[in-house]
Formats: structure tokens, C-alpha cells, sequence
């Protein structure tokens, strides 16, 4: 089983919880004053750090194919083991595919991986900012720095305008990776982010000088670091919740959060069920924006409660059970499948052949081919759901909605 390399080197500024940092500085101060130890990676970051490394290996010429992970390999990431899976290996090749795209070969690049960028003249040395960009590519010809973002989740939609992430690297690759001739030559920086599971609707892109981005840092960016690294933020800076507190390291001991958490049960509770439909239109939005901070909260709460119970603890009315089950073969499947076979059973009885997805057969195609792949398929919705406005995605009209209702049950009573 292989194993990440050690972890990386934090830092109190890192452009990834920056957006957290300017929303809610007073949540550095929390962070930091914080006694109890910092929670282990979640599974799902754990998936992505996997998926990441993958993509470096598929981009790195020089790294010889045996020694790159492939499909049903096991990585270390403590406290999980993850398993490479055909979707994990789909989705890291889109994206590798899509950092070689930046690179035309009648072009002259000069390509980034996996590297540090700091942001010491920016901020100050002592602020200690610094962060690993997935991607950087300088196109001389166009004289246009890309930065590009991998996310491996599909569970939140990532904009790339206005992410204060994005652009800490692309001031960082400005700074850190470029010499200061480059740096006067480029007159453009690509910002890219791309979630290669959300399908045609995964990459987003947008185009930002790189004044604009000095000018974001100086007035947006130093302001903030400056007062928490000077020691001079006001000891009143309120604790703000948003969307940015799904990642915050002091979720659970955020006074603000649990303040929210409980002013909302108290107004679900004191609605009774036979009630819900009275509620007005601006119910609904105070109680989804409230539902959108406190969600995630409890969710840190059942992880809290199930890792207290793994160690003994006793959570009146809660205990752990098994997840439901499901049957798996004891022996491995080609003997598994002779003694099905000497049962009596034909072959077309115990195995299937399937077409595979269009997502697993994309990283089969060759380049040349690819117009005419894109003309098998089409991204096909599977209903509608509730989102946020902010959500990039189009709105579905009220008559287009009543559609997908009958399609949905035409369909369910049809089998």
C-alpha cells in the first residue's frame, strides 16, 4: 500500500482558508487560542490529496508508468485508506488533459506543478503566506500567466470569480515563480478551476490583469493579515458566519455558530408540521440561509458524537450500529465463479457486459477523435433540486419544472 508524503507545512494564511480569513478574522484568533488538538482529514479531503497526486504523476513526463498509481491501489492518508477507483483515475486525467491543453505546441510555455508560491512581498514576511498551486503555465506567445485549481468533490459548486484562493496563487506564482523580466511582460493571468465531476459544467474560467490582482492584495488582503499579525484587530471583531465556516477549524467551538444553531431549532420546533404551508416566501429564504451555516455544524456534531463513542463515551439516547449490510463473495471471483458454474448456473446468469460510462471511456479517446466523441453524448439532468442563488447554475422556469414532475412519474409508473 503506498503513502503520501508527509504533511505539508501550514500556514495561519494559506491562500486556501483565505476566504475564511476576510470574511471572519476574528476565526485566526479562535483557531489559534484553540487547547484541543486539530481534527484529522476528513475522508473526503483524504479522496482528494489521492486524486491530486495522481494528476501529478499522469503530467510528470519523467516518472516512469509502473511507479504511478493506478486503478484499485490503495494510498495511506492517515487515518484513511483510500482506494483508487476508475472515477478517482476519470476525473484526474480530465484535468491533467486540460493542463496540457494550456500548453500549445507551437507555443513556448514554461509549466508549474504541485509548487509552493509565497506571498512575502505582499504581506510581509512574517505573515509566513504561502500555499501549493496545483498548476501554473506562462505562455510567452500570448504573454498570459494560467493558474489552474483542481477540485476533485462534486458535492459544492466552486466559482473561480472573485475566489480569493485562486487569486492568492496567481499573485504568489507572480511573485515566487516568474523573474521580475517575465513578470513585466505578462499582460494577462487565466484564472481556472475545474471539477471534472460535475461534468461540462466543472471548468470555469476568467481573465483578471495582474494590477487588478496586485491592487485586490492591497487593499482587500494586507489590511486584514497586517491587524491579525500586528496583534491590532480590535478585541470586538465579531465572529461572522457564512458559507465560508463549512471548513473553519473552530466550527464547533464558534459561540456565533451555536447561537445561530440554536435560534433556528427554536423556530423549527415552535412550528408545528400542520403549520408549514403558512409559512411566507421569506420564511423559507430566513430559514434555508440559516439551514445553509447550520448543517454542516451538525454534521461536525454527529462526527463528534460517533469519534466519542468509538472511544468509549456514553451519549444518552445514541449508540453505534453497523451500517446496513450488503453480501460479498468469500473467495476470490474467478473460483467464486466456477462453483456458481458447477451450481448449475450458466455464464449469462452470473456475469453481465455493459457499456461503459462516457466519463470512463473519455480517457480512452484519442485526441484527435475528440469532436467527434462529444457528438455521442449529452449532459442529462436527472430532476431539479434547491439551490442558492449564488449557484452558477441557470434557473429551471416553473413551467419547465412541471415538466420534469411528469417526466419523473411517467417514467416511475412505467417501471
Amino acid at each position: 500500500m503506498a503513502e503520501t508524503e508527509s504533511a505539508r507545512l501550514h500556514s495561519r494564511f494559506a491562500p486556501s482558508s483565505l476566504a475564511r480569513v476576510l470574511a471572519c478574522p476574528a476565526s485566526v484568533i479562535l483557531a489559534e487560542a484553540r487547547t484541543a488538538p486539530p481534527a484529522p482529514a476528513s475522508f473526503w479531503a483524504a479522496e482528494g490529496t489521492v486524486a491530486h497526486l495522481m494528476t501529478e504523476q499522469m503530467l510528470r513526463e519523467d516518472l516512469p508508468k509502473d511507479e504511478r498509481l493506478r486503478v484499485g491501489d490503495r494510498v495511506a492518508v492517515p487515518p484513511h485508506e483510500i482506494v483508487v477507483d476508475e472515477d478517482m483515475y476519470v476525473a484526474s486525467f480530465v484535468f491533467a488533459d486540460f493542463v496540457r491543453s494550456l500548453s500549445p505546441e507551437d507555443h513556448v510555455t514554461m509549466t508549474w506543478l504541485e509548487q509552493v508560491v509565497r506571498l512575502d512581498d505582499a504581506v510581509g514576511a512574517d505573515a509566513a503566506m504561502f500555499g501549493h498551486l496545483d498548476a501554473a503555465v506562462l505562455d510567452y506567445d500570448t504573454a498570459t500567466l494560467h493558474v489552474a485549481d483542481f477540485k476533485y468533490g462534486r458535492g459544492v459548486t466552486v466559482h473561480v470569480l472573485g475566489n480569493a484562493q485562486l487569486y492568492a496563487y496567481a499573485v504568489g506564482a507572480l511573485l515566487t515563480l516568474l523573474t521580475p523580466e517575465d513578470r513585466t511582460k505578462v499582460k494577462a493571468v487565466r484564472l481556472h478551476i475545474m471539477q471534472p465531476r460535475l461534468g461540462d459544467g466543472g471548468l470555469h474560467s476568467v481573465t483578471i490583469t495582474p494590477g487588478q490582482l496586485m491592487e485586490w492584495m492591497r487593499h482587500t488582503v494586507h489590511p486584514v493579515v497586517r491587524s491579525i499579525v500586528d496583534l491590532t484587530i480590535p478585541d470586538d471583531t465579531p465572529l461572522v458566519p457564512g458559507d465560508h465556516c463549512r471548513f473553519c477549524p473552530v466550527m464547533m467551538e464558534c459561540p456565533e455558530l451555536g447561537k445561530r444553531s440554536q435560534a433556528l431549532a427554536k423556530q423549527i420546533f415552535s412550528q408545528a408540521d400542520h403549520a408549514l404551508p403558512q409559512l411566507s416566501n421569506e420564511d423559507i429564504s430566513r430559514i434555508l440561509d440559516q439551514a445553509e451555516l447550520i448543517v454542516p455544524w451538525l454534521d461536525k456534531v454527529r462526527e463528534l458524537g460517533l469519534e466519542r463513542l468509538r472511544m468509549g463515551a456514553e451519549i444518552e439516547g445514541w449508540k453505534m450500529v453497523h451500517k446496513r449490510g450488503h453480501r460479498v463473495w468469500t473467495q476470490p471471483l474467478e473460483e467464486t465463479e466456477k462453483q456458481l458454474l458447477s451450481l448449475g448456473l450458466t455464464p449469462e446468469q452470473i456475469t453481465e457486459t455493459k457499456l461503459r460510462t462516457a466519463a470512463q471511456i473519455e480517457k480512452a479517446v484519442p485526441a484527435a477523435a475528440r469532436a467527434a466523441y462529444r457528438a455521442l453524448w449529452v449532459m442529462q439532468s436527472s430532476g431539479i433540486t434547491l439551490a442558492p442563488a449564488a449557484d452558477p447554475r441557470a434557473p429551471v422556469l416553473p413551467a419547465a419544472a412541471l415538466l420534469f414532475d411528469r417526466t419523473d412519474k411517467t417514467e416511475t409508473n412505467h417501471g
